[in-house]
């Protein structure tokens, strides 16, 4: 069983392409969570073609911002004669 079907319309008739995730080249099961399917490694395979998963870590780890922001503040100029 294919982890789900997608449907494609092509030249006005419509045609089902199989689906799945892979682990170590075994098909996931269709009840297993999303958290459990998409892990690093796995393999998304799309009719005859296989991709690779790859996770996308987030690169910032921590963010001090100021107590308050301001945008569009007036900024002055001074000239001294």
């Amino acid at each position: 069983m294919s982890f789900f079907q997608a449907s494609l319309l092509t030249n006005e008739k419509e045609e089902n392409i199989p689906v799945s995730v892979l682990h170590h080249g075994n098909q996931v099961d269709d009840t297993v969570t999303h958290e459990t399917a998409w892990i690093e490694g796995a393999q998304l395979l799309i009719g005859q073609t296989m991709y690779q998963v790859e996770l996308n870590v987030p690169v910032i780890t921590s963010v001090k911002l100021p107590p308050v922001i301001l945008s569009g503040v007036l900024e002055l100029h001074f000239v001294h004669c």
